[in-house]
């Protein structure tokens, strides 16, 4: 099977050393430790305004209120 001709640029190859330095230093500061991945989820989040609710419909409420709201 041939190799694909074009290559994804995976997402973290842009964080660089200065940025993972930073992260770690948040990681280790929080109690308890918070996994670099959530920190970085929420900076996406904090940078775009999205957050799960907006992504997806609330899963809790029945389809009834759904769809009165």
């Amino acid at each position: 099977m041939p190799q694909p001709t074009y290559r994804y640029p995976w997402p973290a190859s842009a964080i660089n050393p200065k940025d993972m330095a930073l992260l770690h230093s948040v990681r280790e500061s929080t109690s308890p430790r918070v996994p670099i991945s959530v920190l970085v989820a929420r900076a996406v989040r904090a940078a775009y305004g999205l957050t799960l609710e907006d992504a997806a419909p609330n899963q809790s409420q029945p389809e009834t209120e759904r769809n009165a709201a």
